[in-house]
């Protein structure tokens, strides 16, 4: 079941569109991970078909990039989502992804 919708949103991040808004940065910080999912926090809390995931990718120039969003099981799509890359993440962002590509927040 897990795997599932790991593999679901997996696809969901491939499959973005150009609407998805990229943004720059030096560092990406969990502070900032979370803030963004603050705005979001509602809908995820009283949908349970809704996840506040984060996808990470390694890029070939060594930088890292990261879509966040927020993953509806039913339609195995993003409703809200956002590229995020930069030079590095801290630590606590990729302890989140140090065993599987996408964390799931909570």
């Amino acid at each position: 079941m897990v795997l599932d919708i790991l593999a679901m949103i997996l696809i969901g991040a491939a499959t973005l569109g150009a609407a998805i808004v990229v943004i720059h940065i030096i560092t990406l910080t969990l502070e900032f991970i979370i803030d963004w999912f603050r705005d979001s926090a509602a809908e995820v809390e009283n949908d349970p078909t809704k996840l506040a995931v984060t996808v990470a990718e390694q890029l070939a120039s060594g930088n890292v990039s990261y879509v966040q969003g927020i993953f509806n099981t039913d339609t195995r799509a993003f409703v809200k989502a956002r590229r995020i890359k930069a030079k590095e993440a801290e630590a606590a962002v990729k302890a989140e992804h140090k065993k599987h590509q996408v964390a799931v927040w909570s």
